[in-house]
């Protein structure tokens, strides 16, 4: 169960997603560091192309974090997926 001893009114909004993120247990907190320093961050393109969901993917060319490049190779293969250029 999670605990709330701050209340997440009273402090800015990056300060309360900090909270929220130690605010975890420990086993889930220690997995999900070790998929992002040991594990991939997305599946495969092999692994992308059996995906058959219906998938939006929205690109933005200042988005530093997500490349646009990677956003349209998504599209292209996802099976059933719509790629949309954000402004």
């Amino acid at each position: 169960m999670l605990t709330r001893p701050i209340p997440r009114g009273v402090v800015p909004f990056w300060a309360g997603i900090v909270l929220d993120t130690l605010d975890q247990r420990a086993d889930s907190v220690a997995a999900v560091l070790h998929g992002v320093i040991f594990g991939r961050i997305a599946p495969s393109s092999r692994q992308r192309r059996r995906i058959i969901a219906p998938a939006l993917i929205i690109g933005h060319q200042a988005d530093p974090i997500h490349p646009f490049a990677d956003s349209r190779m998504l599209a292209e293969e996802l099976r059933d997926s719509q790629f949309v250029r954000a402004t």
